[in-house]
């Protein structure tokens, strides 16, 4: 017997925990009109689960990274990479230098769908999907190792959010599903997935 609906959720649901949270957090504030959409979809499942016995599991996912045809430009790795390439300064929130955010490799989102469609997964259930938590002084480390001279220039956002997000995996671990992404790699394969016109800014392993 298989789950036949798998809901890709968001970790955004958590909004601003006052500790670090899992699946079971009662307390869920979502900041955004998206994160509030997603935690009323799942609610919508609950509730279907409850009165006409639908068979589903939540996967809440961490932001997206790893190079892909419809990369997430909006989203830190995802622009910083793109302004990289283009030899443009990266724009950086002051704040947000040591703020920890949840992140999950493209690869281990996929393979976390094929899980979930493969196992016997207790129907009803809600797992965290998240490669690594990480500060966005991180990303930076990352992308100085990989383009040489690269500068950053600092903003100020009135939509910045003003704390950190930390969220485990334990759960989906716990389930036999193992991650095999990383940041950095994922900084690099984004990169170069984006070098296709010479020109551009040094990269390590070559040239853009």
């Amino acid at each position: 017997m298989g789950i036949p609906l798998i809901f890709p959720s968001s970790t955004s649901v958590y909004g601003e925990p006052n500790a670090v949270p899992d699946e079971d957090c009662a307390s869920l504030l979502p900041q955004t009109p998206y994160a509030e959409s997603k935690l009323l979809a799942e609610k919508v499942l609950q509730d279907a689960g409850r009165n006409a016995g639908l068979r589903f599991v939540v996967l809440r996912f961490g932001t997206i990274f790893g190079p892909s045809p419809g990369l997430r430009a909006h989203t830190a790795v995802g622009k910083f990479c793109l302004q990289a390439i283009s030899g443009e300064p990266l724009t950086v929130w002051r704040t947000a230098y040591s703020q920890i955010r949840p992140y999950l490799y493209i690869e281990d989102a996929v393979r976390a769908l094929i899980f979930a469609a493969r196992q016997e997964l207790r129907p009803g259930e809600i797992y965290n999907v998240v490669t690594q938590n990480a500060p966005l002084s991180r990303i930076l480390d990352c992308l100085r190792e990989e383009v040489p001279g690269l500068e950053w220039r600092e903003t100020e956002s009135p939509a910045m959010n003003s704390f950190s997000r930390e969220i485990p995996s334990g759960k989906i671990r716990a389930a036999g599903f193992d991650f095999y992404g990383d940041l950095h790699r994922g900084i690099c394969e984004t990169l170069e997935s984006l070098a296709v016109k010479p020109g551009r800014a040094g990269h390590k392993s070559g040239q853009f």
